[in-house]
């Protein structure tokens, strides 16, 4: 479904798997506007996009195995940041967990919500937003960057959408047989972040000053915080300090 705005994408998904029940998760299906009135981001955030400025995009995913959910912040920030790099966004790369980079800039970012049900988590929707615009200054904790300034000549919307929904739908109908550790082995490759970079980490109750040590065999980043070190999860969010 593409529409041209929406409140958000990921609402918009969750509503048609409301609406539709269990008919929507025979197979992963995608939701995409051109812009948001209400998108969504991490800790609640919220900004408005208007038409035109990007890709914006959800997922439906059903999850079928044990384990699967887990996979997805690892999977989609991979194969997003691969197909940007693909299509000639050279340098794209990760910064921990979600932000889909460049020279400095953020370019995107993922959001990754269950919908659960009585027997626990039923499907996913892997939500994503692409510049296609650089986004104004305003509201933003960094420098942003879009696509219309590191393509020549730059492609269409429709384009941008399909060249990152088609890998993404395809991987996500196969999750079963993906593997932690080969995702685990492509996020290290494609991190900006490098041995002994300072981070500040904040999680819901503390914030955590200290050394990017790697990340462990789950995908969890390993911070050296004095003489120990602490494993944080794809929920936290990380600024560099």
């Amino acid at each position: 479904m593409v529409v041209r705005s929406v409140d958000s994408t990921n609402a918009l998904a969750r509503r048609a798997l409301d609406a539709a029940s269990t008919e929507l998760l025979g197979a992963p299906r995608a939701f995409v506007a051109w812009g948001q009135t209400a998108g969504r981001g991490r800790r609640g955030r919220t900004w408005s996009s208007a038409p035109g400025g990007g890709v914006y995009a959800s997922v439906l995913a059903p999850l079928t195995a044990p384990g699967s959910l887990e996979l997805l912040p690892l999977l989609a920030p991979v194969v997003l940041c691969e197909s940007l790099r693909a299509a000639g966004v050279a340098g794209c790369g990760l910064k921990w967990p979600n932000d889909l980079m460049v020279a400095g800039g953020k370019l995107g970012g993922v959001l990754i919500e269950a919908v659960s049900a009585a027997g626990g988590p039923r499907a996913a929707v892997v939500g994503f937003g692409v510049n296609y615009e650089a986004p104004s200054r305003r509201g933003l904790s960094g420098p942003a960057i879009g696509l219309a300034g590191l393509l020549r000549p730059p492609p269409s919307l429709a384009a941008v959408a399909l060249r990152l929904l088609a890998p993404l739908v395809e991987r996500l109908a196969a999750l079963e047989d993906e593997a932690v550790g080969g995702l685990v082995a492509a996020y290290r490759t494609l991190s900006v972040h490098r041995a002994g970079d300072r981070l500040a980490c904040r999680t819901a109750t503390e914030t955590l000053e200290g050394e990017f040590a790697g990340f462990d065999e789950r995908g969890l980043l390993r911070l050296a915080v004095g003489p120990g070190e602490r494993l944080l999860s794809a929920a936290e969010i990380v600024e560099r300090a």
